[in-house]
């Protein structure tokens, strides 16, 4: 079987909230005809020719919750990897994930020409998001998150 690796850049988008309590925004992607898709994630994609990681986290970001604006603190990433097969290629997929701050916690929905990539993206606690993550390398990461989140002041 043929093997393909692929990366992508996104962001874990957090508000922070009273007494430190964080709520995370999770994007729900469409199911494809071939039957795949259709998991909850954190918004991510592929970097575009000449863009900065930075700047491909922000513009997916955008594309898929219709949020212009986060704080990304550039002084640490996560690291997701997994691999899936589909139409008999086995891939080996590294996601790099910026850690967004939202301030205002408003509504969320992904831009009407990405629609058919993603269904919804809505916020979500701690517990909701364990529930609606599809998968444990996304659970994972928001533990990830969580831990650095704990040590700063």
């Amino acid at each position: 079987m043929e093997t393909k690796y692929d990366s992508s850049i996104g962001i874990v988008p957090i508000h922070e909230g009273k007494d430190k309590v964080f709520s995370f925004c999770l994007v729900h992607h469409a199911t494809r005809p071939d039957g795949s898709g259709g998991h909850w994630a954190f918004p991510k994609g592929h970097i575009d020719a000449g863009e900065s990681k930075e700047a491909a986290a922000r513009r997916e970001f955008y594309e898929e919750t219709g949020m212009v604006t986060c704080k990304i603190d550039p002084t640490r990433t996560f690291v997701e990897q997994y691999s899936f097969e589909r139409d008999g290629v086995k891939y080996e997929k590294e996601v790099t994930y910026f850690l967004g701050f939202v301030e205002a916690k408003g509504p969320v929905a992904p831009r009407e020409a990405f629609k058919g990539e993603i269904v919804e993206a809505r916020w979500a606690s701690y517990y909701e998001a364990k529930e609606l993550l599809s998968y444990p390398e996304s659970i994972k990461i928001m533990d990830e998150v969580c831990a650095y989140l704990k040590t700063r002041p």
